[in-house]
């Protein structure tokens, strides 16, 4: 797993994407990718949208808040 892996992904879907999403599509460990996308995160090749607590129940099926990641479009 590379963090090139998660950027295909990331351009293929075209859509926010979960981290449990993108570990599932890519045989990997939850934490490892979440690990990757804060890497990202700090050179600004990815961005995120944070969902409250009722709308990561509705989809998702998590009581807590949720990031959902994309391609940053500054990149």
């Amino acid at each position: 797993m590379s963090q090139q892996d998660v950027i295909e992904i990331l351009e293929k879907m075209n859509k926010p994407l979960s981290v449990s999403d993108i570990a599932k599509m890519i045989n990997d460990d939850v934490y490892k990718i979440s690990k990757e996308l804060t890497r990202m995160l700090k050179y600004n090749e990815v961005a995120f949208i944070e969902i409250d607590r009722f709308e990561a129940m509705e989809k998702y099926n998590c009581k807590r808040r949720m990031r959902l990641w994309f391609i940053n479009g500054n990149s």
